[in-house]
């Protein structure tokens, strides 16, 4: 089986819309926020830690060579 080759920039498109996707937004007022902005800017670490997990269960499908 051949791997789809994604950028850095899109494999963390992906796993933005995966964490939206799985969490609800939060309001607060009229203003909304995303979890994956939430995560990002509350703990960066976390982020980029879960990011990785995250790859390291689709890199059967998927390759990023910047992440390797």
């Amino acid at each position: 089986m051949k791997r789809i080759e994604l950028t850095e920039t899109e494999l963390r498109n992906q796993y933005d819309e995966m964490l939206d996707d799985c969490y609800p937004i939060f309001k607060m007022g009229h203003l909304e926020f995303y979890p994956s902005d939430i995560l990002k800017k509350m703990d960066n670490i976390a982020y980029e830690c879960d990011l990785n997990d995250y790859y390291s269960n689709i890199c059967n499908e998927y390759y990023c060579k910047d992440m390797e």
